[in-house]
């Protein structure tokens, strides 16, 4: 392989790794329910809006319904 091919190839490596990236951040749960009373919506800024009444369980990180990170 010449170093032209070498390059395409990467390059197409690339595209294809970023278009899965992009298609799981487009399939990341943006809202839900902690428990009976309490729901979750995370929009496109962020920003993590908790609505309902009365006390949310107490989460362990790894067992949390919410995004670990966008």
């Amino acid at each position: 392989m010449n170093i032209k091919q070498i390059k395409l190839v990467t390059l197409v490596f690339l595209m294809i790794l970023l278009t899965a990236v992009i298609e799981i951040k487009v399939n990341a749960q943006q809202s839900g329910e902690l428990g009976d009373n309490l729901k979750w919506e995370l929009d496109d800024k962020g920003t993590l809006k908790i609505s309902g009444e009365g006390s949310m369980e107490d989460l362990d990180i790894g067992l949390s319904p919410l995004p670990k990170k966008r």
